[in-house]
């Protein structure tokens, strides 16, 4: 072990991350970076939910890009990419991460940011191949909207595949795949909830 890596790993999480996605070697070990940061994020969203719950939509993904780019990851909101997109993060080598984000309305508004994703903002390419529909929850029971949600995608998405379920250990996710009508290769992408409810009875 070098002094570097001895260095590195004395620093707090988020920096690490940030350090890791800029120096990561492959695509797959730069999204792995990537979402940890994220994850990170959405844990600080939740645990101060009390105050981030009135947020709007873009007030929230605001604060994501903030911590990315704190983190050292650089992230924007709302730039034009065949549209207006809620996150976009990119990093060597060409990689491009696309976020879409939505308050949970019911499953039939999150298929419309699932759309906007995989047909209008995502091209399948080597690097470009993953996103992420981020799903801010300020009802009770975020992981069941999770699961009314993938069960309406499974039933009106298109060629769309779960590849990775809902389990005890991450909760508060899945993953699916999708044909990409541009190129033909498969377009990856985590469904992430964000619980935000917060009504407390004392």
């Amino acid at each position: 072990m070098t002094a570097r890596t001895i260095l590195i790993d004395q620093l707090p999480d988020t920096l690490r991350w940030g350090i890791g996605f800029n120096n990561a070697t492959s695509h797959s070990e730069r999204l792995d970076y990537l979402e940890k940061a994220l994850d990170n994020s959405y844990d600080l969203l939740t645990d101060a939910r009390k105050e981030f719950a009135p947020h709007s939509e873009d007030a929230l993904t605001r604060s994501l890009m903030v911590g990315l780019n704190m983190a050292g990851i650089t992230a924007n909101h709302d730039p034009q990419l065949g549209g207006h997109v809620d996150l976009v993060v990119e990093g060597k080598g060409g990689f491009r991460w696309i976020g879409e984000a939505k308050i949970y309305n019911g499953p039939a508004y999150i298929f419309g940011g699932y759309k906007q994703l995989t047909t209008r903002y995502g091209v399948a390419a080597p690097g470009r191949d993953t996103g992420e529909i981020i799903i801010y929850c300020k009802q009770s029971r975020a992981t069941e909207r999770l699961d009314d949600w993938k069960a309406h995608l499974v039933e009106n998405g298109e060629d769309v595949s779960v590849t990775v379920q809902r389990t005890e250990e991450k909760p508060f996710e899945f993953r699916t795949e999708n044909s990409c009508k541009a190129t033909g290769l498969r377009f990856r992408t985590r469904h992430r909830i964000v619980p935000l409810y917060h009504n407390p009875e004392k």
